[in-house]
Order: structure tokens, then sequence, then C-alpha cells
């Protein structure tokens, strides 16, 4: 029993470092806290370990965080500033080179 409760808490442990990777930054405590909150709460309605731990898993993994890389603009730019690259065509952002025999 009480090795089974240290491989739990290592397994969690593991998991919000996991979390962290995938989504690129370091958790948020309240991040983390709801990450746990889930397998105590998927624990307490009888769920295995290895269940609960898959459905955490499968939270983060589902999580826009993970999905979606949010990139932000640079302190001091203004809103739109780089508009005029975003609304010019490949080819002229990116030149072909055409290869004459």
């Amino acid at each position: 029993m009480k090795d089974s409760l240290a491989a739990e808490t290592t397994h969690l442990t593991a998991l919000a470092d996991f979390a962290a990777r995938a989504y690129r930054r370091p958790l948020a405590e309240k991040e983390k806290t709801g990450l746990l909150e889930l397998y105590q709460k998927l624990r307490k309605k009888g769920v295995s370990h290895d269940e609960a731990f898959r459905g955490v898993l499968t939270r983060v993994l589902v999580g826009p965080t993970f999905l979606f890389r949010i990139e932000k603009a640079p302190p001091g730019t203004k809103p739109g500033a780089n508009r005029r690259l975003g609304t010019r065509h490949p080819a002229q952002l990116f030149p072909v080179v055409v290869h004459t025999r």
C-alpha cells in the first residue's frame, strides 16, 4: 500500500512535468492544482489509478494550450504593425529563381 501511494505521487509529479513541457512553458499553480484535483475527483468516483492518470493525461493533450501555440507580440509593438507583411503574396516574399539553360 505504501509503495503504491509513493508510485502514484511519482506518477503525478511526472505528469505535471510532462504538462509543462507539452504547454511549452511552466505550469501556473492554478493549472497544476486543477490537474491534481481532476485526478482526485476521478479516484473518489472509484476509478483506478491508471484510468484516472489517463483521464488527466487526456485533458492535457486535448487542451487548447497544447493544441495551439499562441505567440504574443513583443512589448512596445502596435497591433497590426506587420500588416504589410501579411497582405503580401508569397511570391513577393520568396521570389523563385528560374533556372534557364
